[in-house]
């Protein structure tokens, strides 16, 4: 059973979090979360400072140590599961999993190699505030 616990704004939690070395390859190292508090409630934002993008956040929940929550990264259609606790004052154990959807294809018998065509992505996404997206590998 989950529970949700009422909150303050000045928990040690609120504050925006980033990840702080960076290692090659590791797209999420351009995401900082920022986590306030409304009606007594966490909220947590996220922006992927790589796109200029931001992250949709659902399912936020805490159980008195760990706030936790899904993400949604639009443009690549990558979703996370999130859990953010205090170690220190201004640390936190961040852990996530994440899901990246790819589209297969069947090989057929016999054949060395096989052309598959990906669906294409759709066009002309846009943030919540109307902002049109744009993916990493445009804006360079």
């Amino acid at each position: 059973m989950s529970y949700t616990y009422a909150v303050s704004p000045d928990h040690p939690l609120c504050g925006t979090w980033f990840h702080r070395g960076a290692v090659e390859g590791r797209q999420y190292q351009h995401i900082e979360y920022t986590i306030s508090v409304f009606d007594k409630q966490f909220r947590v934002t996220a922006i992927d400072w790589a796109s200029n993008e931001e992250l949709i956040i659902c399912d936020v929940a805490y159980d008195g140590e760990w706030v936790r929550f899904q993400s949604l990264d639009p443009s690549t259609g990558r979703s996370g599961r999130n859990w953010m606790r205090v170690v220190e004052d201004d640390k936190i154990e961040f852990r996530f999993t994440f899901t990246e959807r790819e589209f297969w294809c069947r090989k057929t018998s016999g054949a060395k190699n096989t052309r598959c065509v990906s669906p294409r992505r759709s066009q002309g996404r846009r943030t919540s505030d109307g902002q049109r997206l744009v993916s990493a590998s445009a804006a360079h």
